[in-house]
């Protein structure tokens, strides 16, 4: 299994949903970084799977993209 594989598999499915939502929406990380108070490196964080939002932002994205909360955990 590749590197990229192997850090694919380990992503969870609400990182990927983010990720489709906003190529779907044509919306910039800043753009939805603005939506959910944060920044877009943080946007990038959680569609790339390094950190995983939670309390009020968790929220936020469940509400704004249609993401289950219990999505973000493997």
């Amino acid at each position: 299994m590749s590197r990229a594989e192997k850090n694919e598999s380990q992503v969870s499915q609400g990182a990927m949903l983010l990720k489709e939502y906003r190529r779907d929406k044509q919306m910039t990380a800043e753009q939805l970084a603005e939506k959910v108070g944060c920044d877009k490196y943080m946007i990038s964080r959680y569609e790339n799977g390094v950190h995983v939002p939670e309390g009020r932002r968790v929220i936020l994205l469940e509400r704004l993209c249609k993401i289950p909360v219990d999505s973000w955990y493997l």
